[in-house]
Formats: C-alpha cells, structure tokens, sequence
C-alpha cells in the first residue's frame, strides 16, 4: 500500500502506461503479422489494467488523504469507497461480458447496434463515470486540504482535479506533492 505514497512520479508512470502499451503492441503485431483479427476483443485488456492500476492508486492516495485532513474537512469516505471500486468492477465486467458479447454480434441486428443493449448499459456506464468524477473530486479536494490544513475551496482544488482527469500528465504535477506529504509523517 505504502508503494503508492512513496513511488515516484516516473514508476507511477510506468506501472499506469507500461502494462497497457506492452499488451497493445502485442495485440496490433500479432494482428497485422499473423492476421488473427479475432483477437480484437482483447483490446479491452490494456484498458482493464490501466482502469486497475488506476483506481488503486486513487484509492489508497484518498484513504491515506482522508486519514489527515484537518478536523473541519467533511468528505464522505464510503461514498469516495464505493465510487472507486464500481468503476472497476463495472470495466472488469465490461471487458468480460458485454465486450464479447459484442464482438460475436449477439447486440446487433440487422447490422445495427441494438437500441436495447445501449439501453442496458447506458445506467451502469453513466453511474461509472459519475463515480469516476466523484474519485477525481474527493483525491482532489482532500490532497489540498491536506496541504493547506484547512478546508479548500473549489478554487484551490480545481487545478489539482484537472490534473487527476488527465492523470497521465497529472500524476507528473501530484505524486511529488504526495511524496511530500507523506515524508513527513515519517
């Protein structure tokens, strides 16, 4: 758990970017090279490791966050829980359920997408992303809080949710300001 707090902002990098790219360059060569385009449902892997890799480093960053912020922050930890661990599950059961299931064209009819899929998933992708923005808000309210020692406004933590949005420059900007943090406790 402690990995997360004390890596640098390069091995947070490299475990988010590493895994994915690895595996999608696998996939594009062993398609182009071996012409095995039914592999296309494993395209869903790199997202899956990325998505995974992620939202634990959302998730301990956030408890540990928690853990700290002065006494007059109010944030709703089981509801920050529940928001980190939905999306995961959900891409988890995408990527092993609704993505073949595409793929072999049980969702489409006469050569469209089924209305009815789309009506089927839209609740469960729509909560996902709410829980996803809700992630991004509370690790990012919490982390200034936490350096400021006081509550933060919207103005002080929007920069830094902006930053958790486009994690793949933003964990560039946070995790020093963690590794920060969190030297000092020790």
């Amino acid at each position: 758990m402690s990995f997360f707090l004390r890596a640098k902002h390069w091995q947070i990098f490299v475990l988010v970017v590493g895994p994915a790219f690895i595996s999608f360059a696998i996939l594009v060569a062993a398609m182009i090279i071996f012409k095995r385009f039914e592999l296309l449902p494993w395209f869903f892997l790199p997202m899956v490791l990325v998505n995974i890799v992620q939202y634990c480093w959302f998730f301990i960053v956030g408890n540990k966050l928690y853990r700290n912020l002065p006494g007059k922050v109010r944030l709703s930890r089981g509801l920050f829980g529940f928001c980190a661990i939905y999306p995961c599950l959900y891409v988890l059961f995408f990527a092993a359920v609704w993505a073949p299931l595409f793929f072999r064209g049980m969702l489409i009819s006469n050569g469209d997408t089924n209305p009815l899929a789309f009506l089927v998933i839209f609740p469960f992708h729509f909560l996902a992303a709410i829980c996803t923005l809700f992630v991004f808000y509370f690790a990012a309210k919490a982390l200034r809080s936490v350096e400021l020692q006081k509550p933060a406004r919207s103005s002080d933590y929007i920069g830094d949710f902006f930053l958790m949005v486009f994690f793949i420059v933003g964990v560039w900007v946070l995790q020093p300001r963690i590794n920060k943090i969190f030297d000092e406790q020790i």
